[in-house]
């Protein structure tokens, strides 16, 4: 009794002081959209009635106001806000236009010649799938692994080809790989296993499972071509010097567009902390070639 009596003392302020922390607002016209305003875009999605049981929201983002608007607003003056939504319902693609300052729905439409993002069920739904396959299997055992403990696939997000197999249906490109020993996020994929067949390879992220761009690319020489990798987002960028993004982004970009083709970006994200000296740098480069090319 003691200890609950000392726990109840010593947590109450403290859930007091973050029930009354009053909710971040938006400073300038394109800063991101805040929790509370992902959730007005929520409630407005479904107080339109035109969502269902079905509906995923795949992505919700700022839509940038026009740039007179953003050059001519001053600190202090009231701006609106409007976001841009993607989301599925019964396996059909829709955009939405939400006024998050008026709270309402302003346009939905369905996209049909599209594939947007896939949702955190649909990647599993899709890995049960192909990792029930007997032709998936039998392709992953080929390569030696016989334990599927770590074995996983995972969809990348492709564009819409308007292939047959495409119409009126959601479809995903599969890439597996195995978890084990591995350093970061991915897995170590499997070579030459491609469930659905594609003409370019992204991400390309080199850096998963100690191995190097040269690899990847002599693995798709020819065959298909390489998005991104173009710089080692876990070392090189945040933690190297302006000389060492240069050697890098310049080794890999003249490796990678060898024959198939390329399109260069980083390995990853851009985290927050980078220098945008480095980021700028690294696009300097890549123009310096493409113009030279």
């Amino acid at each position: 009794m003691r200890f609950a009596t000392l726990l109840a003392t010593a947590f109450a302020p403290v859930s007091i002081a973050l029930g009354q922390a009053p909710a971040p607002q938006p400073l300038h016209p394109l800063d991101g959209l805040s929790a509370r305003e992902h959730w007005t875009v929520y409630d407005a999605l479904v107080a339109s009635g035109k969502t269902d049981s079905t509906t995923r929201y795949l992505y919700v983002a700022l839509r940038e106001p026009a740039k007179a608007e953003v050059l001519g607003w001053r600190s202090g003056q009231p701006f609106s806000r409007t976001a841009f939504v993607h989301l599925i319902q019964n396996k059909r693609g829709y955009e939405a236009l939400v006024d998050i300052t008026g709270k309402k729905v302003v346009s939905w439409n369905e996209v049909p010649a599209r594939q947007f993002m896939t949702s955190g069920a649909e990647a599993e739904e899709a890995s049960e799938l192909a990792l029930k396959d007997a032709r998936v299997i039998a392709a992953i055992k080929k390569r030696g692994i016989t334990d599927f403990t770590h074995v996983g696939c995972s969809p990348s997000n492709h564009g819409y080809y308007d292939l047959p197999e495409e119409r009126d249906r959601r479809v995903v490109h599969m890439q597996c790989g195995d978890d084990r020993n591995r350093f970061s996020g991915y897995g170590e994929t499997f070579e030459g296993l491609v469930i659905v067949a594609v003409d370019i390879l992204n991400p390309v992220q080199w850096s998963a499972g100690n191995h190097s761009y040269t690899e990847w690319k002599d693995k798709c020489r020819y065959r298909i071509s390489l998005w991104g990798g173009g710089v080692n987002t876990q070392t090189t960028l945040p933690f190297g010097s302006l000389e060492d993004v240069r050697n890098e982004v310049s080794a890999v970009s003249d490796y990678l567009s060898e024959d198939a083709g390329y399109v260069f970006c980083a390995i990853h994200n851009l985290l927050s902390e980078v220098d945008p000296e480095k980021v700028i740098e690294m696009y300097k480069i890549v123009h310096g070639k493409t113009n030279k090319n």
